[in-house]
């Protein structure tokens, strides 16, 4: 939106404008259709939000995300330093931990084992990024990240929606991804370029005496996973509660993070700080979805849509990918993207896949992998905690970034449109 200015004055002030410059009551659209977008997203996902920032919140008080961690970073050595912080990062992110919370949780171990390997710490938002922005948000089946969670909210799909797709994307991701962070690291040492101390930073103390054994530290994340994608199948539970089964999943996920860490938590205040901290990223997707809402509404998005699919094209999964580049774009996020372009066009996509023959689990896979690419521009909130968190500018570590967060995702989704017009699900 504009740069140093809070969404929530953005916002409303670009809805105004989109609004005078359609000829529309600018009026109306904020008070009516910018305030009903906004709401309704709030409605549909504050439940999941607050949940999972309280999960995340009592794997982070109780040292469990550490632990894991730890674990993997001590089990690969400095020698595997950029894979252990990938793996450990799709870790936290598969089992239900937010990609800000894995970020935060990450950053300082980064720094331990990029010094002991002497890596320069240009490249730890990369490698953060690769393990927590990138397959295990969009691409592995299962996942319970919301923006694999907002397709089965408009074709009535599951988080396991085209398996094999996802799986290919995943893999797709993470071995390109892997690729380039060592590449990276080659050209970041052919400049002489190695590990500097960061001021302010300490590094974080690698005794695990005070923390949970990382086994039981997995437990919780394996409650959301096998909840969310299994119990479904197993229990006699009404239509409703399966398409919001990410609630109950996160809600048994808290219980059993608690119940298990109880030694290591102030139970009151980490619930407390969770259901806070799940304010403000809540609202400011639902400030983007309310500015899309407005968008939608303007006469020139009907032509904009009209035009996407006039297009004489065999495949209709380019059109949806297309659609969801521009407007991830936009907004610079992923959700609040893909929320906009499922409200605006997910009935044309349905038609599409009833006259086709293309299953919407694949139209879902598309769409998930597809919001990944453009989302990561320079305005993205997940890359500016990253720069804060590293103390580099953007024309010092956002290349890499850029390299990990929208090549890589959208050379994938290129693939994604291509296999799934061929049938593969």
């Amino acid at each position: 939106m504009f740069r140093g200015v809070s969404i929530y004055i953005a916002t409303p002030i670009c809805s105004i404008l989109v609004a005078i410059l359609s000829g529309v009551d600018f009026f109306q659209a904020y008070m009516t259709t910018y305030m009903e977008g906004m709401v309704g997203f709030a409605k549909t996902y504050l439940p999941m939000f607050m949940l999972g920032a309280i999960f995340g919140k009592v794997m982070e008080d109780s040292g469990a995300s550490k632990s894991i961690a730890l674990f993997i970073v001590g089990k690969l050595g400095k020698g595997k330093a950029l894979l252990s912080i990938v793996l450990a990062g799709a870790v936290l992110t598969y089992g239900g931990v937010s990609m800000f919370v894995a970020s935060f949780a990450l950053y300082p171990l980064a720094l331990a084992i990029f010094r002991e390997a002497n890596i320069s710490r240009r490249l730890i938002p990369a490698t953060i990024q690769a393990g927590t922005f990138t397959f295990t948000m969009v691409a592995l089946p299962g996942s319970p990240a919301i923006q694999n969670i907002i397709p089965t909210n408009y074709f009535g799909t599951t988080a396991m929606a085209a398996p094999v797709l996802g799986i290919i994307a995943a893999i797709m991701m993470f071995g390109l991804s892997m690729l380039w962070l060592g590449h990276a690291k080659k050209r970041y040492e052919k400049k002489g370029l190695f590990f500097d101390e960061q001021p302010g930073k300490e590094l974080p103390s690698e005794n695990a005496e005070n923390l949970p054994h990382p086994l039981i530290s997995l437990i919780p994340l394996l409650t959301v996973l096998v909840s969310y994608n299994v119990l479904p199948a197993l229990l006699p539970v009404g239509d409703f509660v399966k398409a919001n089964m990410i609630i109950p999943a996160l809600l048994l996920g808290n219980i059993v993070g608690i119940l298990l860490n109880l030694k290591y938590l102030r139970p009151l205040k980490t619930l407390n700080d969770g259901a806070t901290n799940s304010i403000i990223p809540t609202l400011n997707t639902s400030a983007i979805v309310g500015f899309g809402a407005v968008i939608k509404a303007v006469p020139a998005f009907a032509a904009l849509t009209d035009a996407i699919f006039s297009v004489n094209i065999s495949n209709p999964l380019i059109a949806e990918a297309i659609a969801i580049y521009v407007i991830t774009a936009a907004t610079g996020s992923s959700s609040g993207g893909l929320t906009i372009a499922m409200d605006a066009m997910s009935s044309k996509f349905i038609d599409l896949s009833q006259t086709t023959g293309i299953s919407l689990q694949t139209f879902h896979r598309v769409a998930a992998v597809s919001s990944a690419a453009f989302d990561s521009l320079p305005h993205n909130g997940g890359v500016l905690v990253l720069l804060d968190l590293s103390g580099y500018g953007y024309k010092q570590i956002y290349f890499d970034m850029f390299m990990v967060t929208v090549i890589i995702p959208l050379l994938t989704s290129f693939v994604m449109v291509f296999l799934g017009g061929l049938g593969v699900v």
